[in-house]
């Protein structure tokens, strides 16, 4: 036994030295491989990067036109109030994550809460005004449990009729009750209703989870639309947003991540879906890797697109573009300040008094802003003093919804526990 223990012995020595006679020697050259790889892979990219830059210069030359602007900035005059968010006589400062939803019913501003963490556990819906912040759903009138709940988009239908899409599905308030509206629909833990609009007189709502686009019927009944063909495409989790534009209803989608390339515009004319935006189609962003459509707006003739803006996004690139029913271009291109070429998520955008006006943020330790698009294509900051000041933690801001009466602004905020404010814009 103990010569052959001797002998395991000396071949394992034997090959620790050879092992280690072979590192010292290879190494130096694995390490200086390593490293011409990943300077060729950051070329390679660069090069992608300045190809997208490129890319947009040259669509810039067909961005479809505005509307032309006139008069002052309704900016000029007026000052950012906090609407709800501070304790005072709303919800608790430090309990909820986000302002997910807004909406303008009955003459009065409703927002929708989730938090203390992105996805919950619990969920509200508060109707605002200067006088008094009220709750009406979650635990109210007949809705969902608040403390089990989460709460995105809400949608004012008419006077009488404002729905939520809350986790377990769809909840409509009329004569002061909630009531649960999803027959028809598919959902469970993984899926639920994410995103409304009105399209032919008919609400329609996308999805989360299971990207899928449904129609509100007679006696709240809803009936899915057909999926484009061959499916929404590779890594799509998300209907973000919908709208009526022209005649049609248009869709963007996302991954639900940070990453992948599920960026995309789908137009639906009553029978089919086609595919319209992304992927460079009709002259639309190009890039791979984008994974967010957020939200689209009509903008005169125009629809306007915002797109997420990942990691080493070129700093003149847009993540605004418009359309016209046939050619996409991008918006302000070489002309993005720096704060927004940092933001990863343009979330909303919205016309307000004549002028378009595009929400930001990133929610690391970063802040966020609002930006007017002014009659010389540039961005100009003109959001609430507090977003322009870093979260606590490793939380920052993001804007995830804007609103608007008529004469004041609304801005929604998110990114760290107690971010969920409602800013008011209130012109002189």
């Amino acid at each position: 036994m103990t010569i052959p223990l001797l002998l395991l012995g000396l071949t394992a020595a034997v090959f620790v030295l050879l092992a280690t006679f072979l590192l010292r020697r290879w190494l130096p050259r694995l390490r200086a491989e390593f490293r011409q790889l990943r300077a060729a892979a950051r070329a390679v990219e660069a090069m992608a990067m300045e190809r997208e830059l490129g890319y947009q210069v040259q669509m810039a030359g067909q961005t479809p036109a505005l509307p032309a602007l006139s008069g002052a900035s309704p900016f000029d005059n007026g000052r950012w109030t906090v609407l709800a968010g501070g304790g005072d006589h709303d919800w608790p400062a430090d309990t909820f994550y986000k302002v997910r939803g807004l909406a303008m019913h009955q003459g009065a501003l409703h927002a929708s809460l989730t938090g203390p963490k992105a996805d919950g556990p619990g969920g509200q819906v508060w109707r605002l005004s200067d006088e008094a912040c009220t709750q009406v759903g979650g635990d109210q009138a007949g809705s969902w449990r608040a403390d089990d709940s989460f709460v995105d988009h809400l949608f004012s239908v008419d006077d009488n009729t404002l729905l939520a899409a809350e986790k377990t599905g769809v909840w409509r308030l009329s004569g002061g009750q909630w009531a649960h509206i999803s027959e028809g629909l598919t959902l469970d833990e993984k899926c639920g209703p994410y995103s409304f609009a009105s399209w032919n007189g008919r609400v329609v709502m996308g999805q989360w989870g299971r990207p899928r686009v449904a129609q509100l019927g007679e006696n709240h009944q809803w009936t899915y639309l057909p999926d484009p063909e061959g499916g929404w495409g590779p890594g799509v989790r998300t209907i973000y947003c919908l709208i009526a534009f022209k005649g049609m209803l248009y869709a963007g989608t996302g991954t639900g991540k940070l990453t992948g390339p599920a960026s995309a515009v789908w137009r639906y004319d009553g029978t089919s879906w086609e595919k319209v935006g992304g992927a460079g189609i009709r002259g639309s962003w190009a890039r791979e890797g984008l994974p967010f459509v957020l939200s689209l707006t009509v903008f005169g003739e125009c629809l306007v697109a915002t797109v997420s803006r990942p990691d080493n996004t070129p700093n003149g690139a847009s993540s605004v573009w418009v359309f016209d029913g046939d050619r996409w271009g991008p918006l302000a291109v070489g002309a993005t300040p720096a704060l927004m070429a940092e933001s990863l998520i343009m979330n909303d955008a919205i016309v307000y008094q004549g002028r378009l006006v595009v929400a930001t943020g990133h929610g690391t330790r970063r802040p966020a802003q609002l930006w007017m698009l002014d009659g010389a294509q540039r961005w100009q900051a003109v959001g609430p003093p507090e977003l322009g000041k870093p979260g606590p933690g490793d939380g920052g801001w993001w804007v995830y919804r804007l609103c608007t009466d008529g004469q004041r602004l609304y801005a929604s905020t998110a990114g760290h526990r107690g971010a969920a404010k409602v800013f008011c814009f209130n012109p002189v």
